[in-house]
């Protein structure tokens, strides 16, 4: 019976190979400009499907991590029936939920059906028992997310139904589940959602299917559960399975020791969207649907630690931290705070610091963390890591590395398979920079770099070059200890702080994740410092002017006594972190109180101002500054002798002047606007029909600073203008011969489930989790073709904030707690999309890392960590003359105590990167924090902005405009020109939808040196001699053996597609 039943399954797997099989349509041509009114697409719904299907396959044979694999448990073969458990695996989780959920319909595969269209045999008598057959639990199969149709599933609970053991001994008992011939899989799973953050304790929360048990206090939704660890012990111990495998279907890092005590093998899977649990089946046998072998390839894209409270991070986590001495402040949603005391030490960065420093520190109820000696029991899996059925070797062939100012280098590296399993490999290269004591702090290590290689068969073997530049591992100074020049920064202050490469000899390890490296490292020594400002003339690549400390007064803190961890002073820092080992903030009993200053500043009346002095960290102290703020602590107040970030009065005769000509320009100028190409481009170049780039040019040609873009803005009335920045930002404006833009959510599926027939992709964790950008990239352009057949000429994502923390309720819409990873894969994914004329608004700018609490949350984060870590990710795509991002999507949190602050979205993004896209807000309901006002003087549209009248008093702190009427004649000349500015700035966005026309992650950095003639046999017919040897076990860290294959970045793709130098100095200059 079970002969026939696999016949008849495998004839369906030839026939979905063989449709799936047919050439993608790739819809629309490349251009190197699109407008956001796309083209009719010429491909089929169907072709849509088959493309998303095979790459949402394809993400998870390279995304799945493998973490423990005991006698070679996998892969499994095809010759094995696996025998289904846990609620998860009947009731899988596709994705998280909120903006950055799909549509869960038809296309939504479940385990059983994607187990055996990948041709692994599943239990048909244990599945339906699942279902309520033979006396069964019968569990209802529901979406985790908004349209869950029942009161089990429901997206908010983050409850853990598991099915109780004495469910399963029924089904022992009547030969139902069976150990004695089958293997069992297992899966267990987290659900992430917007708006909120993973519970700390699941004392109020269900851990079974009947909603009778409670979890335990002392542990989070992160760790195991004890009905889970109950069914683990079931399998083991009673039913007695030969093979156990344990499927992680959470999107959050998770403590995954405890599964592992009974575990044979641990395959993290992420959310696998629609159809991803087809490649994960691939996975587990071993081999695709044509007999190709696989092999895990995916790397992680966090760290995976045995202790939450291992991180500083953990004890500054938000969680509901509100300030003694302040109830609203204004600020809308509550007055909760987030303080990133831990600095630049978060993520692996903390880890290896902790290790090279070998520091032992106390942490909650007297728990010791030796750092040193107990690595491997501290730290899961590092940054980077992962198993593989095969081995690999690699060796350093060549390296160039020129420490100067814009130096560009590079690292050749040989990657050879040893074993005997075809398989993927991933090279990491990690820069360790020279520490002084006291000095700049760095981090013991930071990704630089990294290369994915092809597909190698045993015994074949190539090279990756991973290419560099130096600009890009400069450590950024915001005390001024060596970058200290004189004058005056933008509000009147001392200036200080900037990057700096110091003196001294820098190590390029060449390693298979952040802890381990896989050769000697590369090495060479910088003589002398090199600072970047304007003194020395130094100016790192890529920037449009020098860089300083833009937020000193975020750096100054929020005055409750909050510190800043160094690495000097790491262990009496740790101790204040972990508020001398009493537990995290949210627990203490006497809350934190805003500084006196910092109170009064947020509390401005309206129409009022509030001038305080603040200590900034300078040097090895502080020293003094003056800030004076509005409205609940706005850095723009209204008025007309109020200076603004340019050190000007709002009512300077420049913005009076800007202003003069606002709905007198009749130069007819439209989106589609054409002029003369006559040698360089010039402002006083004609209008032209002509189509033909040799003769003619758009938009997406002309500078910013170009006049031309004055007289095509003063088309619009100040009516129009106003309204844009109240509910028509995304309107059609017939003055400016512009459309409306059509923009809904994402990452998760195009139109968050809204449009039929688009893909629910794997997550973004699984995404970065390839460490392929090439495969990412191609993600992005089916997610923009997706986008053009179902009428969306704008989304709402990428979405790229930072896991600092595992219990970010959003993590599963964001790649990493690496800016470098998350930043290539972003690159990756934006470039896609916008190829095919779709705009995106990348979000949600910054620091909105915890969801839970943030509308108004103050997020106070030093400038070092800022630049270093957080902007990052952002800065890539924001400096790509290549393909630019067009657009972005503020946060709601506040950065140090002023929303939209101007430090960020003015001096660093517009002023230091140079970029002119259209920033907008996240959706808000007359929230009075980011009013309107507020917006403009950041330059940011209101999405969702639900007053028109942009000076409404009752919201803001007074009008940009005489008695609120538009009419009425200019108040206040810079909130005017701000507006204006705005309004350029979506015209900039219409035009500058760009991308190469050829993809920009290729291999080209791969070159392979051999080729071995290699039959590739079904996994059941290889016997355990040619198996690969067990390896090094991952608790005893190391990259050998069936185990840790490498892992390494890709700091070269950019280069390849661009003729140059990866990096922020070429791949990403500016128009």
């Amino acid at each position: 019976m079970m002969k026939g039943k696999k016949i008849l399954r495998r004839s369906l797997v030839a026939l979905i190979a063989l449709l799936l099989g047919v050439t993608v349509v790739t819809g629309m041509t490349a251009s190197v400009r699109f407008t956001a009114k796309a083209e009719e697409p010429t491909y089929t719904q169907q072709e849509l499907y088959q493309e998303g299907y095979k790459l949402s396959v394809e993400l998870e044979e390279d995304g799945s991590v493998l973490f423990q694999n005991e006698g070679n448990a996998l892969p499994l073969g095809t010759d094995v029936q696996a025998d289904l458990y846990g609620y998860m695996s009947y009731n899988i989780i596709h994705g998280g939920g909120g903006s950055g959920e799909g549509r869960w319909d038809s296309d939504c595969l479940q385990e059983k059906a994607a187990f055996e269209l990948a041709g692994l045999d599943v239990n048909d008598e244990l599945w339906a028992w699942h279902g309520g057959a033979n006396g069964g639990p019968g569990i209802k199969q529901e979406s985790w997310v908004t349209d869950s149709g029942g009161d089990r599933v429901n997206q908010r609970t983050q409850d853990i139904p598991e099915v109780s053991v004495d469910d399963y001994r029924d089904a022992l008992d009547k030969g139902i589940a069976k150990p004695e011939s089958n293997v069992a899989v297992v899966t267990f799973g987290r659900q992430g959602f917007e708006g909120s953050e993973m519970p700390m304790s699941m004392a109020d929360n269900y851990i079974d299917y009947d909603s009778t048990r409670r979890g335990s206090a002392d542990r989070t939704y992160l760790d195991p559960m004890e009905t889970e660890l109950e069914l683990l012990d079931f399998l083991k111990n009673e039913a007695k399975y030969d093979k156990i495998i344990v499927l992680i279907n959470s999107a959050n890092v998770m403590t995954l020791g405890e599964y592992m005590e009974y575990s044979d093998a641990l395959l993290w899977i992420g959310h696998p969207g629609e159809a991803g649990l087809v490649g994960v089946a691939e996975v587990l046998m071993g081999q695709d649907t044509t007999g190709k072998q696989i092999s895990p390839g995916g790397r992680t894209a966090d760290t995976w630690m045995t202790d939450f409270y291992s991180s500083p991070v953990m004890y500054n986590n938000g969680g509901g931290c509100t300030y003694a001495n302040l109830t609203t402040g204004g600020m809308g949603g509550g007055a909760q705070y987030n303080q990133y005391e831990e600095g630049i030490f978060m993520g692996y960065r903390w880890y290896e610091t902790a290790y090279a420093d070998k520091l032992v520190l106390e942490g909650t109820d007297g728990k010791t963390f030796d750092y040193y000696n107990d690595y491997d029991d501290i730290v899961a899996m590092p940054f980077g890591g992962g198993l593989s059925y095969t081995e690999f070797e690699w060796e350093v062939v060549s390296s160039n590395i020129d420490l100067t100012a814009g130096g560009h280098n590079s690292i050749t590296v040989k990657v050879s398979n040893t074993g005997d399993y075809a398989g993927k490999d991933t090279v990491q290269i990690y820069v360790n920079a020279p520490y002084n004591e006291g000095g700049i702090d760095k981090a013991e290590v930071s990704l630089i770099g990294f290369a994915k290689t092809e597909r190698l068969r045993p015994g074949e073997s190539g090279t990756v070059t991973i290419e560099f530049e130096t600009d890009d591992f400069a450590s950024y100074d915001y005390r001024g200890i060596k970058n200290d020049v004189d004058g005056t920064d933008h509000v009147g202050n001392e200036k200080w702080g900037g990057w700096v490469l110091e003196a001294g000899e820098y190590e390029f390890r060449v390693q298979c994740n952040s802890h381990d490296q896989k050769t000697e490292p590369v090495k060479a020594t910088l003589d002398a410092d090199i600072i970047y400002n304007e003194e020395t003339g130094i100016m790192r690549a890529g920037d449009e002017t020098y860089a300083y400390n833009k937020i000193n007064d975020v750096n100054a803190g929020d005055g409750s006594g909050m510190i800043w961890m160094r690495r000097n002073t790491i262990k009496e820092d740790w101790v204040s972190i972990t508020n001398n080992g009493t537990g995290r903030q949210d627990q203490l009993a006497e809350k934190a109180s805003l500084g006196d200053a910092q109170s009064r500043a947020v509390n401005t009346a309206q129409k009022a101002k509030t001038t305080v002095t603040l200590n900034a960290p300078y040097k090895n102290g502080t020293k003094a500054i003056t800030m004076t703020y509005g409205y609940q602590a706005s850095t723009e107040p209204v008025g007309a002798d109020t200076v603004n970030y340019w050190g000007k009065t709002h009512n300077d005769q420049t913005y009076i002047a800007a202003v003069a000509n606002v709905g007198k320009s009749t130069t007819g100028y439209t989106a589609d606007t054409r002029f003369e190409r006559n040698g360089d481009i010039s402002a006083t170049d004609k209008v032209t029909t002509s189509t033909d780039p040799a003769n003619s040019y758009g938009w997406d040609e002309v500078p910013y600073e170009d006049e031309r873009w004055n007289d095509w803005v003063d088309q619009a009335s100040w009516t129009e203008i106003v309204n844009f920045q109240g509910t028509q930002w995304n309107g059609a404006f017939e003055s400016l011969g512009i459309d409306a833009i059509s923009a809904l959510d994402g990452p998760g599926e195009a139109g968050t489930g809204n449009k039929e027939g688009n893909t629910w992709w794997p997550c973004e964790v699984v995404m970065a989790s390839t460490w392929n950008p090439e495969l990412v990239e191609r993600v992005g352009e089916a997610y923009g073709k997706q986008c053009v057949r179902t009428g969306i000429t704008s989304c709402y994502g990428p979405a790229m904030n930072t896991h600092r923390s595992p219990f970010g309720g959003r993590n599963f819409e964001y790649y990493s707690e690496d800016g470098f990873l998350a930043g290539m894969m972003c690159l990756a994914e934006t470039t896609g999309i916008q190829r095919q004329g779709v705009g995106t608004f990348n979000k949600h700018f910054m620091l909105n890392d915890l969801d839970g609490g943030r509308s108004g949350q103050i997020a106070f984060c030093n400038e070092q960590a800022l630049r270093e870590i957080y902007i990052r990710a952002w800065e890539f795509s924001m400096k790509s003359e290549v393909a630019p991002l067009s657009g972005m999507m503020a946060s709601l949190n506040r950065i140090g105590l002023s929303w939209g602050n101007r430090g960020v979205y003015v001096g660093i993004i517009r002023e230091e990167f140079g970029w002119h896209g259209l920033a907008i807000t996240d959706g808000m309901d007359n929230v009075q924090y980011s009013g309107a006002v507020k917006a403009a003087f950041s330059g940011i549209a209101c999405l969702l902005w639900r007053s028109t009248v942009i000076g409404d008093e009752a919201n803001n702190d007074g009008s940009i405009f005489t008695g609120n009427n538009v009419n009425g004649g200019i108040a206040d000349y810079y909130g005017a020109y701000m507006l204006r500015e705005t309004m350029k700035q979506r015209l900039y966005y219409d035009t500058h939808i760009i991308a190469p026309e050829d993809s920009l992650f290729t291999m080209d950095y791969w070159q392979s040196i051999n080729s071995v003639n290699y039959e590739e046999m079904p996994v059941s017919n290889l016997t355990a001699a040619t198996q690969p040897e067990t390896g090094e076990d991952p608790d005893e860290g190391g990259c050998g053996g069936t185990s840790v294959a490498g892992f390494a970045m890709i700091a070269a793709i950019l280069a390849a597609a661009l003729g140059t130098g990866f990096a922020l100095r070429r791949a990403a200059k500016k128009k």
